[in-house]
């Protein structure tokens, strides 16, 4: 059983039944309310479609797309033109004989230690296989796996921290949960020196390299110091080729792999947490070069943002004198969205935390589903870009098939 807030459906998937040659077939988008550039659209083809790859070319205008495949049916690509709000355009489907590269090709790179993600010979991030240590000095149970560090901006600005001063147990992009109770007792998988529950990372699934995206799928396993495992947890990663921006997506599967509940308390954080750049620590008096800043869609700020619902949250700030920033979305089928986070005062961390207005439960061989959006980029926070981005996964294309006779 899934735990999901709405259908998936919500993402625009659209699922159509007719046999037809993808030769012979159109694909219609309509914009809706709103105006589109470089728009991530997802759709479900028929079950003839069984190659990895199609070309999309727009009937008017000539430009060109490539269509490819997500999983089973489903396929995205990234709109090539621009279209005005009230308007559509048309796409003939057909068949790639040779495998393209397109020019922002993502590469991801595998060893006994780490996943790492390369835009263009750029760095983006490592997840992190390995168990890594903290620094001498400090106690072992601090150790975690599973976790992304370092995330980068396009120009190389490092916007994550890990084993941060005064925080030792945040690592970058990471998922836990603090107050539970499993077994009639309280668990915590955030604060490692609790030592009552920790993450590490358990196998690699897959790795897929493609020319609209690539994506690794990896299992990270929650287990209790006493009982043993508790949740596996799938994230799917997926990277898209864009050539002026770093964006990709975190999908969470948290599975309940035990006989028991486990409850998750109302509680003023946990969940998909970032752990923002050292410069941005006051705590760490060797790195700290300024304070961040942050910006909702609701407008609240560090003073303000804390506790309150957030359809995605930029974090932004200089960086070795140059500005950089990362931008969180929150994703409609989430749990609670738009969800509470957890923005602490002073130091520069959040979490998207759907247990701090109400508790939930996740039960046997239930999985609790959610799914981020990042863009890091050097720059201010572009408003009407971010809030763009938002609408198309709040409110994303239509889509439209037609099988040509």
């Amino acid at each position: 059983m899934k735990i999901e807030n709405k259908l998936f459906g919500f993402l625009g998937v659209i699922f159509f039944t007719s046999s037809v040659f993808a030769q012979e077939s159109q694909i219609k988008i309509d914009a809706g309310s709103y105006p589109r550039k470089q728009s991530i659209i997802t759709l479900e083809l028929p079950k003839s479609y069984n190659q990895k790859l199609y070309h999309l070319e727009n009937i008017k205008t000539g430009k060109k797309a490539i269509l490819q495949q997500k999983e089973n049916h489903t396929y995205t690509f990234i709109l090539p033109d621009e279209l005005q709000s009230q308007t559509s355009a048309t796409y003939k489907i057909s068949v790639i004989k040779n495998q393209l590269k397109a020019k922002n090709t993502v590469t991801i790179l595998k060893d006994t230690k780490k996943v790492q993600v390369k835009i263009a010979n750029k760095t983006l991030f490592d997840y992190h296989i390995q168990t890594v240590y903290p620094p001498k000095g400090f106690p072992d149970y601090y150790a975690r796996s599973g976790f992304i560090h370092p995330l980068y901006s396009p120009n190389g600005s490092v916007l994550t921290d890990d084993f941060p001063k005064g925080h030792m147990h945040q690592h970058g992009i990471m998922m836990a949960l603090t107050n539970t109770t499993f077994k009639g007792e309280k668990h915590d998988f955030w604060n490692q020196h609790s030592k009552l529950a920790n993450v590490k990372h358990t196998e690699v699934l897959a790795i897929e390299e493609g020319p609209v995206f690539s994506s690794f799928k990896v299992k990270h396993q929650h287990y209790s110091l006493k009982y043993g495992a508790v949740l596996d947890e799938i994230w799917t990663v997926r990277i898209y080729s864009f050539q002026n921006k770093f964006l990709f997506d975190i999908v969470s599967e948290l599975e309940n792999i035990t006989k028991d509940t486990l409850f998750v308390n109302k509680y003023h954080y946990g969940g998909m947490a970032y752990r923002a750049s050292k410069h941005w620590n006051i705590d760490d008096s060797l790195h700290y070069q300024n304070k961040w800043q942050i910006k909702t869609n609701n407008g609240d700020d560090v003073a303000t943002a804390n506790a309150k619902a957030a359809k995605y949250v930029s974090a932004f700030g200089l960086l070795n004198g140059k500005t950089a920033g990362l931008t969180v979305f929150g994703f409609p089928q989430n749990l609670a969205y738009p969800q509470p986070i957890r923005l602490h005062p002073t130091m520069p961390y959040f979490s998207f935390s759907p247990m701090v207005n109400a508790a939930f439960t996740i039960k046997p061989k239930e999985v609790f589903i959610s799914q981020y959006r990042y863009l890091s980029y050097d720059d201010l926070p572009q408003e009407k870009h971010i809030e763009s981005l938002n609408i198309d996964i709040e409110l994303p294309v239509v889509v439209k098939f037609t099988a040509q006779e």
